[in-house]
């Protein structure tokens, strides 16, 4: 539990307020680059809140709630340079698994609310693991941090 917290703790450091983050006043927003990614959750409406959100920070949002479809638009789409993968996703383990074979390059995000999940797991060199819950100008900074280090 100690260590849910301190992750938690972590993650919420840097919440913004939601004013200036819908306005686009912190500087996130402003990306003219519209960078495309996949946003892998099972959850429809989760899903559908998480895409809404993702775009108003100027992201390209591919919303798939299963691996098969992620699976799919990513091999069409040599466009896409990010993951944002929510790891209790039933097929979420294997479908990290094969991306990370797959396309070595591309960005992944994890979000789990299992901390035990993220400790002691051993990310990849473009892969950034997030507990849950989480604000997203977090999650979109770790994304755009990943990209640009590829």
């Amino acid at each position: 539990m100690a260590e849910r917290a301190a992750l938690s703790q972590h993650n919420q450091a840097d919440a913004p307020d939601m004013g200036r983050e819908a306005a686009g006043e912190d500087g996130v927003g402003d990306d003219p680059a519209g960078l495309e990614i996949v946003l892998l959750e099972d959850d429809a409406m989760l899903r559908a809140a998480m895409a809404l959100a993702l775009r108003r920070y100027g992201l390209v949002v591919h919303a798939m709630g299963s691996a098969e479809q992620a699976r799919a638009v990513l091999g069409d789409n040599g466009a896409i340079v990010g993951i944002i993968i929510e790891i209790a996703v039933g097929e979420g383990r294997a479908f990290l698994t094969d991306v990370k074979k797959a396309w070595p390059r591309i960005a992944i995000v994890v979000l789990t609310g299992r901390p035990d999940f993220l400790l002691g797991r051993a990310k990849g060199p473009h892969e950034a693991h997030l507990l849950k819950p989480c604000p997203m100008q977090r999650v979109v900074t770790t994304m755009r941090g990943l990209i640009a280090r590829r």
